[in-house]
């Protein structure tokens, strides 16, 4: 009966849809059934979407009991009109294609404040839905066929953004299309011919009807073309359920294209339609941005060089660079040791390879023949693999090194000349490239799969395919490189770089990666349509540059995204640059400065060489300098510059990141110097509710602790998201939600923030953290309020053995334990009003309260590969307002610290050190934080 009357109710609700005769377009009503969305109509099929809050909002639409199979539909299209600042649409359609299926999309086109911007998702294919796929319980949780909305806010990071955001969303629909077109950027053909350089597409038009169909075709749709012109025909007339290809020539006078720079390009939107018939337009898309006909400029004389002309430019080079030669020893002698082995091609898919480590002791595993994948043995316990997790994992890394192989051996015979390095590296490449076929292509339906090279996964051939590309930019003047071995090479280049191509990640670290792959193979095998996706396309170099950083200069997943999207980025520009091409705009050098700022100039390929030649900042001599210390590159090699200055020692000095939410904290000498990290708007690593969050340095080495990033495949993964993974006050054992801080006050030894009300990192909460250095001691201070009692945990990890100046007793649980902390070993006293706490003799704590605290350490999970590290949280129970004051001293003397007022309108606390004794008033109504 309940059945019953649950399908009457949904019958009644038949407003949700309404249909064109022949059900071709389906409308979805927003306004229906919203939940607790705030979702309201404007007019007609106009709505509007509310978020007036930090928090994500969802709808859903349950298709089957509409009576509509989204099988019989190819697209869902939209327009969106943003307001406040950028949000973002994430889609998911449960059980499709198939049961146990997701599908997943992402609103990943531009969408400029207050304007209209036509969306389309193509049903066909999705984004990671193959991969949510295998983690069913966490990601297919509705009905089969449910067809679910989620608003999220976008942060961009710039002083100033609101908080709100609202989403005008005009006509909403599935929609079955009639006619298609398509296209492939990697068979374009470029060539000039009468005076013009002209690149040449191959469009194929498909008529999808039982019926003939008269088509009309506007390849510029959006008046885009200033300098190139079209040559095509605008009309045809197709049979039932045919299809026709047509050549689409776009072309630019070639003396004019030659005063361009190259790699300038303009785009255009090719759209078909059936005249009179409503939603019949239609233009491919791709990774859900539209896919666009490129007129490109070439780099008509790209850089392929010679041992004969590189050979004496290095030996010249190194000797103004010494680090040069060290370098290019250690290329040559790898080069050698790659020579002596038969390295097999092993045409097999490919496993996800931080599965590579042993079951016991968490160690990475080696294996026992690095030419063979049936066996792997822990280094620390001895023990032997042969299953298959582990065999497809080695498979992957194997691959992955023999790319690396390829280009040390391109770049030896660069940099020697002797013709075995060559012939071996392209004897490697032609192995590849001749059994590319023949490899699996899994995931095709997801944009982030169907990888050959690297067994499925868009982004580990991210990671490679720039390897065999740059490789061969090297090898191709080599003049035993014969006609076949080209075709073959350049087949398998230029295949992984249109289906990398095919992913987008809107302005993430992955985005930079897969941006720099298939840029760097376009230039390798003069693909120029995908180089002018690469560098000019909707998510390509220059709007990577706008969008993917703060305002100063933090990419906006921070931490080891930021250097991995930072990285890719600079890696990419160096590669340009050799070729002519300088895409080191003065807006990207906000990047290298807030790199600077944040202490992340090394690792994933960062390197400050290019950024000295182009911008001439002295700033950064003091990173090169250190960065040649450690190994030269092939940056310093080609790119560095000669007779760096002496720079004089300049004081440290603090610095506020407005629009990432950072300060940095630092008092000492260049020589000598402590540093207090604290983030009040964005995460210090994506994903992590971690904001005002604090981490203690000295000379650049964090001397307090973190749970830190943990290897993805670890079973205690989720651990290091939570709150309670970082040097955080938790409320009532929960994680913050996403929200944000407002800075009150900052100056050159304080700072304080607060957060509350609709941005508060908790509900109902109000967080007042300020922080300083005052003679050598970080000073923490927290006042929590709340309108009904709490419990409130100050955690702060720490290196080594913990040791407590009170007595505890073992417990085994404790009530509001963090979700995820897996906490052993757990002992908890009374502290009354003030502690002392030592972490490993590196460092100690003084912490005191205006409230009765109860002590708590255990061992929990930390690190890449996690084992156990123990942690202490000072808590107060059961309590409207509390506060902390604690100060945090390496290898000193522990100040005396006093509460003398805390209320929302002043706070006055006292810090007596060896020195002198301080005030520390802090009137957050006046944004005033002072230490006198």
């Amino acid at each position: 009966m309940l059945k019953e009357m649950l399908s009457l109710a949904v019958a009644a609700a038949m407003p949700f849809i309404s249909t064109s005769d022949d059900k071709r377009i389906v409308k979805l009503d927003f306004s229906a059934s919203p939940g607790d969305a705030q979702i309201s109509r404007v007019s007609g099929d106009i709505y509007e979407w509310n978020l007036p809050d930090t928090q994500a909002q969802k709808i859903s639409f349950t298709l089957p009991e509409m009576g509509i199979d989204p099988a019989n539909y190819d697209e869902i299209r939209f327009d969106l009109k943003p307001e406040g600042s950028i949000s973002m649409f994430n889609i998911k359609l449960h059980d499709f294609p198939e049961k146990g299926e997701l599908s997943s999309w992402y609103t990943k086109f531009r969408t400029p404040l207050g304007e209209w911007t036509s969306g389309r998702i193509n049903l066909h294919e999705d984004d990671d839905g193959v991969f949510l796929s295998k983690n069913r319980d966490r990601f297919l949780s509705l009905p089969a066929g449910t067809l679910e909305f989620q608003l999220n806010r976008r942060v961009t990071a710039v002083p100033g953004e609101p908080v709100w955001r609202k989403m005008q969303i005009k006509n909403p629909r599935l929609v079955r299309n009639i006619v298609t077109l398509d296209f492939s950027h990697s068979a374009a053909k470029t060539y000039t011919a009468d005076g013009l350089f002209i690149t040449e597409y191959a469009l194929n038009v498909s008529n999808r009807s039982k019926k003939a169909q008269t088509v009309n075709i506007d390849f510029d749709s959006r008046k885009q073309l200033k300098y190139f012109s079209i040559d095509a025909p605008r009309q045809l007339t197709l049979k039932a359920n045919e299809q026709q290809t047509i050549n689409v020539k776009i072309s630019i006078d070639r003396i004019q294209a030659e005063s361009l720079p190259a790699l300038f390009a303009e785009s255009c939107i090719p759209e078909v339609s059936i005249p009179g018939v409503a939603d019949s337009e239609f233009s491919p898309t791709v990774g859900m941005r539209a896919k666009v006909l490129w007129g490109v400029v070439p780099i008509f004389n790209p850089n392929f060089p010679t041992p004969a002309e590189t050979v004496p430019f290095i030996e010249a080079r190194s000797k103004a660079i010494p680090e040069i030669a060290e370098w290019r020893e250690k290329i040559i002698s790898d080069a050698e040791k790659i020579l002596s082995v038969d390295w097999p091609v092993y045409v097999m898919m490919t496993g996800f390879d931080q599965h590579y480590s042993c079951d016991d002791c968490k160690s990475p595993l080696r294996p026992v023949d690095e030419t063979k994948l049936d066996k792997h043995k822990c280094h620390k316990c001895g023990k032997i693999y042969t299953d298959e997790k582990r065999v497809l994992a080695y498979a992957r890394r194997y691959r992955s090194a023999r790319m690396k192989n390829i280009l040390t051996l391109a770049q030896a015979w660069q940099l020697s000349g002797r013709d075995e390095f060559a012939q071996k590296a392209l004897l490697m490449l032609s192995n590849y490239a001749e059994k590319y076929e023949q490899m699996p292509r899994p995931g095709y339906r997801s944009t982030c799969g169907g990888s050959r090279l690297m067994g499925g996964n868009t982004l580990v051939t991210a990671w490679n395919l720039p390897r065999i590309s740059e490789a061969y930019t090297l090898l191709k003047s080599y003049d035993k490189l014969d006609a076949k071995q080209r075709k073959a090479i350049e087949h398998m280049i230029r295949s992984e770089a249109e289906l990398t191509s095919r992913h987008s990640v809107e302005y993430s670290n992955m985005q930079a990666e897969h941006m720099r792959a298939y840029g760097t193979a376009a230039v390798a095998v003069e693909a120029w349509p995908l180089a002018a996706e690469a560098v000019c396309g909707e998510f390509g170099w220059h709007e990577m540059v706008k969008h993917a950083y703060s305002s100063d200069g933090v990419a906006h997943e921070a931490g080891a995204y930021h250097k991995a999207t930072f990285g890719a980025m600079s890696v990419f520009a160096a590669f340009l640059y050799n070729q002519g091409v300088n895409v080191m705009t003065p807006y990207f050098k906000r990047a290298f400065d807030g790199s600077l700022s944040y202490g992340l100039t090394t690792g994933f390929h960062i390197t400050y060489e290019l950024a000295y030649r182009v911008y001439h900042d002295k700033a950064y001599v003091p990173v090169i300098k250190a960065e040649r210390q450690r190994h030269a590159t092939e940056v310093t090699a080609f790119l560095g510059m000669p007779g760096l200055p002496e720079i004089e020692n300049v004081p440290v000095k603090s610095e506020q990141l407005a629009g990432a939410g950072y300060i940095f904290l630092r008092e000492g000498s260049p020589d000598n110097f402590l540093e207090l990290k604290f983030n009040y708007i964005q995460p210090f690593d994506r994903l992590e509710f971690d904001r005002l969050q604090t981490q203690f340095f000295h000379n650049g080495r964090q001397i307090d602790g973190g749970v830190g990033r943990i290897v993805y495949t670890a079973a205690c993964v989720k651990w290091m998201y939570q709150t309670a993974a970082h040097n955080t006050v938790v409320v009532d054992g929960q994680d913050q939600r996403d929200g944000s801080g407002e800075l009150i006050a900052f100056n050159q030894n304080s700072a304080a923030v607060i957060s509350q009300g609709v941005a508060a990192v908790y509900p109902d909460v109000s967080q007042l953290r300020a922080i300083a250095i005052v003679d050598g001691n970080f000073l923490v201070f927290d006042r929590m309020a709340s309108d009904k009692e709490r419990t409130y945990d100050r955690y702060q990890y720490g290196s080594g053995k913990i040791k407590l100046n009170r007595k505890t007793a073992a417990l085994e649980t404790l009530p509001m334990l963090p979700k995820y902390g897996d906490f052993i070993n757990i002992e908890a006293g009374a502290a009354g009003k003030s502690l002392d706490i030592s972490y490993g003799g590196r460092a100690k704590m003084r912490i005191v309260s205006d409230r009765d605290m109860t002590i708590v350490k255990a061992a929990t999970w930390k690190g890449y590969h996690p084992s156990r590290c123990e942690v202490s949280f000072a808590r107060v129970k059961n309590t409207k307002n509390a506060s902390y004051l604690a100060a945090f001293t390496p290898g000193q003397k522990l100040p005396g610290l006093k509460i003398l007022k805390s209320n929302a309108e002043l706070i006055k606390l006292e810090i007596k050190t060896d020195k002198q004794k301080y005030i520390w008033t802090i009137k957050p109504n006046e944004k005033i934080s002072e230490i006198k």
